[in-house]
């Protein structure tokens, strides 16, 4: 609710600058020329969002004042505090699907600053766009912004001008209207003690005759018998004014009817001197009302063509009186619709709630506007309806009656459906894990929006001869059509999608050109359709396709929709198959990679088998297997890094069982060549502690684990290596290139300091975060 209400507001302030839609001016494209130059960008606007649009008061490089709010960036930058950046599109979740990345323009970078107003909401954006990655420099950002900032200037300015101009305009016509109200003053017996200009206009008579004059004189007959005059003086001082409409006379003796109030003239408050008697000439508004009658008429004719009906409820009897064009909304017959408990149970179950009833009514606690669906009660179709309504009250306050209207809004629902679940699709799709998946989450949101019976994605192989559905959406009682099909049985409609454009069938059997196909159709129990073709180097590989049962017309908006699910969904499977293909690679360069250490180790073996020194073979055959083990897990990010706590278990269970490990620190990522060192550094650890340490003895264990210590200007890895249970251990005389490895540390920054206690080999390494996360 309250994010409904700060849109509402939003999109009131920038309805007040009254700026859509307004032409070019220079002053904004200056700022946007200037904005492009100085951030070397070929694109540069300021876009205003709308309720559903976003609309360019200026641009350089697009030539288009308008483009669609589903594709903007603007409408992700307009949720940013200030600013937004996006320094390669096709990197950020946000935006890598967006059809304005994936095809033409290849929009990469975008940079944005708000336009804010004085109160904090935001109506839009100074942005620049580039089709190559980039970023801005800190003066390049700080101009947009302050360019940003004039922009809102200007804005402002013009609308304190209009504000200025409407203000000196009103005072204008109160000044210049003045002279329309007669205002006269009388004594307490209702003599005339004052006559203005306005009523020298109005009545004819000057203010020479009509001093001291009865005010009766401007009365018609009837009203002096009557004694008018008198109540409105008693009504003055009862309820401090008297109000009234009524004909009165003209020094002519010509009627015109006037509106009119007299007050009590007091002196200190209390002491009642005379009364002020203010008319105004509402003889054109009387004709007007005359009139109401034959307009009424022309309303009705309105509302039957615009589907909107009227109804008006006499809360005290309950009876109902509608027009005909209510009852077509709700389709019931006219008897029918008079009865309020008919078009109650029309409304679905799960929206009674925000329909009137008895109690609601009477008591005016009945909500004013409010939108809810039917069971249209001809035809049993699903509609929404929209209505409004406003409660006559008595002079006492209470409600005698309930009037409003309704109007099918079906289409506009449908309307906000589809961008909804456009909106839906896009978010589905980042966290799809697969082609199937992106296929399963398309068809769903294609068939449910449009009402569909099924759709769902055809695989087309012309060299085969067949189409392969594998996954698809299908209303209950519905076949989904998975599985391999005769493609010849759709020749006609091959042929037809095969030049690349969307296909759209609102009766099959009304299309001569794609009557071979009839036959398959019907056996598909399919009337109408919508399928929408993927081509690859210029040949028909796939169709999204959506089917209906029954014969319906598809509207514009309905074909759009199922093209931009299309677009959205196309892309994300030709970046699924991009991302199998380059998982496939991985592994097959992993393969070769895995045969090649493989083979290194052999070698190595068969060189020196005979070679006396089992230690320095067994070290060489060590470390070549630890080598392998960090590959593999650098493999499973892609080779873009490696988890610090996976290297430890990797490494460590080379040499000892899990009991023999303990393994504590948060979690860390490693570069690829980090991770390649440290895998290194902790099996020479645990090569020693097997062979001479904790690890040789079965009671023994290790423990490795890492922190992370900030200070001022430094964020420093420390990793600690501790043996306990072990046997007593010394320091080697001799130092090999084992120890030298130890030595050199963390991807060799050298900083490790060694301790040979009685408990077991303890050692600490430290090295700047950087250093490990960066190659």
């Amino acid at each position: 609710m309250a994010q409904s209400d700060r849109e509402s507001r939003r999109l009131a302030a920038l309805a007040s600058y009254q700026i859509l839609d307004t032409p070019p001016e220079q002053v904004f494209d200056d700022v946007v020329q200037l904005a492009s130059e100085i951030c070397q960008t070929p694109i540069a606007v300021v876009n205003l969002i709308g309720a559903g649009r976003q609309f360019f008061k200026a641009e350089v490089g697009l030539g288009v004042r308008e483009t669609p709010l589903e594709t903007s960036f603007c409408a992700t930058a307009i949720l940013e505090d200030d600013f937004l950046v996006v320094p390669d599109a096709t990197q950020d979740p946000r935006f890598d699907c967006n059809p304005l990345v994936t095809s033409d323009p290849g929009l990469r970078f975008y940079a944005g600053a708000l336009l804010k107003t004085g109160a904090g909401l935001p109506i839009g954006t100074l942005c620049v766009l580039d089709t190559r990655p980039r970023e801005l420099s800190p003066l390049q950002r700080k101009t947009l912004k302050v360019l940003a900032t004039q922009v809102m200037a200007q804005l402002d300015l013009r609308l304190m001008l209009k504000m200025r101009d409407e203000t000196e305009a009103l005072h204008s016509a109160i000044v210049e209207s003045a002279t329309d109200y007669a205002i006269i003053a009388t004594d307490l017996r209702g003599s005339i003690t004052a006559w203005n200009i306005g009523a020298e206009r109005i009545l004819g008579w000057s203010e020479g005759e009509m001093l001291g004059q009865s005010a009766d004189r401007f009365f018609i007959p009837e009203d002096r018998l009557s004694g008018a005059i008198q109540r409105e003086m008693i009504d003055a001082v009862k309820r401090g004014r008297g109000a009234d409409e009524r004909w009165h006379l003209r020094k002519s003796g010509e009627r015109f009817w006037a509106s009119g109030e007299m007050m009590p003239l007091k002196k200190d408050g209390d002491q009642l001197l005379g009364y002020v008697k203010i008319l105004r000439d509402r003889t054109q508004e009387k004709h007007n009302a005359d009139m109401l009658e034959a307009s009424e008429a022309r309303l009705r004719a309105s509302q039957k063509a615009g589907q909107i009906g009227t109804f008006e409820v006499d809360l005290l009897t309950g009876a109902m009186t509608v027009t005909p064009e209510m009852c077509t909304v709700f389709g019931v017959e006219p008897d029918d619709c008079r009865d309020t408990t008919v078009l109650e149970t029309l409304v679905l179950p799960e929206d009674r709630h925000l329909q009137s009833n008895t109690a609601s009514r009477s008591d005016a606690s009945a909500p004013k506007d409010v939108e809810y669906r039917i069971l249209r009660l001809n035809d049993g179709t699903m509609r929404w309806i929209g209505r409004h309504a406003e409660f006559v009250l008595d002079e006492t306050g209470k409600p005698v009656r309930m009037i409003g209207t309704v109007q099918d809004i079906t289409q506009r629902k449908r309307a906000e459906r589809k961008v909804s679940a456009l909106l839906e699709l896009g978010d589905r799709l980042r966290e799809a894990s697969g082609i199937s998946d992106v296929i399963t989450i398309a068809s769903e949101v294609l068939g449910q929006t449009l009402y569909g019976a099924r759709a769902g994605y055809a695989l087309i192989d012309r060299a085969r001869g067949v189409f392969v559905v594998e996954h698809a959406w299908a209303a209950d009682g519905i076949a989904t059509l998975v599985g391999t099909h005769d493609l010849k049985r759709l020749d006609a409609t091959v042929q037809a999608l095969a030049g690349g454009s969307i296909l759209t069938i609102d009766d099959i059997e009304l299309v001569p050109a794609l009557a071979d196909d009839l036959p398959a159709y019907c056996a598909m129990g399919t009337r109408a359709q919508i399928m929408v073709p993927l081509l690859r180097r210029g040949e028909l590989t796939g169709v999204l396709f959506v089917h209906v049962c029954e014969p319906r017309e598809w509207t514009a908006p309905e074909t759009d929709f199922a093209r931009n699910v299309a677009d959205r969904t196309y892309a994300a499977i030709a970046k699924a198959q991009a991302e199998a293909e380059q998982s496939f690679l991985n592994q097959e360069l992993s393969h070769r990679l895995k045969n090649t250490l493989a083979m290194v180790q052999a070698i190595a073996s068969q060189t020196l088998k005979n070679v006396t020194e089992r230690d320095a073979v067994e070290a060489l055959t060590s470390r070549i297997l630890a080598l392998s083990t960090a590959h593999d897990i650098l493999l499973q990010a892609n080779w873009l890094s490696a988890r610090l706590d996976q290297v430890a278990h990797g490494v460590l269970a080379l040499h000892a069982h899990e009991d023999q490990i303990r393994i504590d620190g948060p979690p860390i990522e490693l570069s690829p060549r980090a991770g390649l060192s440290v895998s290194v550094l902790l099996n020479e650890l645990a090569t020693n502690a097997a062979k001479y340490g904790a690890l040789s003895q079965s009671g023994g264990a290790v423990t490795v684990c890492w922190r992370v210590e900030t200070s001022p200007g430094d964020t420093v890895l420390r990793l600690d290596w501790i043996e306990t249970g072990g046997p007593a251990v010394h320091e080697p005389e001799r130092k090999g290139f084992g120890s030298r490895l130890i030595r050199m540390g963390l991807v060799g920054t050298g900083q490790a300091a060694i301790a040979y206690a009685r408990t077991g080999l303890i050692a600490e390494f430290s090295a700047p975060l950087s250093s490990l996360q960066q190659d």
